[in-house]
């Protein structure tokens, strides 16, 4: 009886359901061995379904998650979403209603699924950019005046990088590149660090050099230490 259900079930679907519904509003006793299926075929067939062949090792099944969710997602279109969200509405599972998301978005950086925070910190170096310029049209005809230049740069560009003592050593990865016996190179990834970067370009307008001269130089020149190193004390 089961497999003849089960054959119904592809070839007529409509003749299915209906001896579903005859034995669903059947009045005859349950106990009635006539209307059961026998129990034989009942354990032969879940015991097929027991004994299918499948794997329980996590690298065999397929996964899209880092090409769906660890997708690059730059602030403006976090801001955006952020904004089209409607008010008086009720709050999800986190308890976060969207009127303070709106009114904390200032304050908002982007991180990826993964928990990199790369994205936040590139999106912190163009904000300090920005200041760098603003910086320049000011004090344009002042490259003999060095601590004049480099207090703007102290006093306002970085804090804007504050956030680098939050995440700065994971994304230098400090606790391996500090372990004893180790071969990364620190000056090389101390330079590549993205708010190094924007100190960088900002020593060389200080001095008054292209884009071209030596950043070791140009930090010796200047008695300056890399923004590295105050994110390492920061986080101690």
């Amino acid at each position: 009886m089961l497999d003849s259900l089960l054959e119904l079930i592809d070839k007529k679907p409509k003749t299915y359901w209906d001896i579903i519904n005859k034995f669903k509003y059947s009045d005859k006793d349950i106990s009635d061995q006539s209307s059961n299926i026998p129990s034989d075929e009942w354990y032969n067939y879940f015991d097929k379904l027991l004994n299918v062949d499948c794997s329980n090792e996590q690298d065999d099944f397929p996964s899209r998650y880092n090409v769906l969710l660890d997708y690059d997602i730059n602030m403006q279109e976090a801001l955006k979403t952020i904004k089209s969200l409607k008010n008086n509405t009720s709050v999800g599972f986190d308890c976060i209603s969207n009127e303070i998301l709106k009114q904390s978005s200032v304050d908002m950086y982007v991180m990826r699924a993964s928990g990199s925070f790369s994205t936040a910190v590139e999106d912190l170096s163009k904000k300090a950019l920005k200041l760098i310029f603003m910086i320049k049209r000011k004090f344009h005809c002042t490259h003999n005046n060095t601590p004049l230049l480099l207090k703007p740069f102290d006093s306002c560009v970085k804090p804007v990088l504050y956030g680098s003592e939050l995440w700065g050593p994971y994304i230098l990865n400090l606790d391996k590149r500090l372990t004893p016996g180790s071969d990364d190179d620190l000056e090389k990834t101390f330079l590549n660090f993205a708010p190094e970067k924007v100190h960088i370009r900002y020593r060389k307008f200080v001095l008054g050099v292209t884009k071209y001269a030596s950043n070791i130089a140009s930090m010796a020149e200047l008695g300056r230490y890399p923004i590295s190193i105050f994110v390492i004390l920061q986080s101690l």
